[in-house]
């Protein structure tokens, strides 16, 4: 690309420099160009003026269409779940069935499937892996994501308290806790292109099961871009 705006500029400068020689070149020396012999001084050096236009507009329509074309590109945004302090891999999770299970916790209810009412949930257990993730927003391409959004809903999962920056999405009702929580980076988080942004930290305590193969499933929203969904399986071992 930087090549490419080179050549244009090389081109708009030279078809400057022939145009403004041009009309020297009729003036001073008084050059016809192939017009008739009649055509007096004037006549040539207007007709030189209005090629030279005609010229400039024409490289001025591609230089505005490739700016256009630099500019009207969409980001790609992926999100990365890194349970802390684990980089490389996914942590695995121990779960236990705790008897009695937390308070927010009712398994007659929604999204238990019915198969395990009358039965203890299992609860992710504290200190077998880390508590707290990050989510680390990469932009792919070149061009900024403007008003980006991100989405985490709890598959399989029942997860209560809301986090520091984040916000509700939705619950499953007086009990089980919240569907998705939400956070909306607005106008002042632009994730620039080729760059990344780590949001606000999410505490992973007292997490409840409803199914035997969770996931995070985030969705990542930008100015001009569709919503774009991501699956992130988490790795859980049941104790009974």
């Amino acid at each position: 690309m930087r090549s490419l705006r080179f050549w244009f500029t090389l081109a708009g400068s030279i078809i400057v420099l022939l145009s403004v020689l041009t009309i020297a070149g009729v003036w001073i020396w008084n050059l016809k160009f192939g017009l008739p012999v009649s055509a007096d001084k004037i006549t040539r050096i207007n007709t030189a003026v209005a090629a030279s236009a005609y010229i400039a507009a024409i490289i001025a329509a591609i230089f505005a269409l490739v700016a256009y074309w630099q500019t009207s590109g969409l980001p790609s945004l992926e999100p990365e779940i890194n349970f802390l302090p684990f980089r490389s891999r996914p942590p695995t999770f121990t779960a236990t069935r705790h008897d009695p299970p937390p308070p927010w916790v009712d398994i007659n209810l929604i999204p238990f499937p019915d198969s395990w009412k009358g039965t203890l949930p299992p609860v992710l257990d504290r200190g077998s892996s880390s508590q707290i993730f990050t989510v680390v927003l990469t932009n792919k391409t070149k061009y900024a994501a403007r008003n980006p959004g991100l989405r985490i809903h709890f598959d399989g999962l029942l997860y209560n308290g809301i986090p520091r920056e984040w916000t509700s999405e939705g619950q499953w009702g007086e009990k089980n806790g919240l569907k998705s929580i939400q956070w909306d980076g607005g106008t002042e988080n632009i994730v620039h292109g080729k760059w990344s942004r780590t949001l606000p930290i999410v505490g992973f305590n007292e997490i409840v099961l409803s199914s035997y193969e969770p996931k995070l499933v985030v969705t990542v929203v930008a100015d001009g871009c569709l919503p774009k969904e991501f699956k992130f399986p988490l790795i859980v071992h049941v104790c009974d």
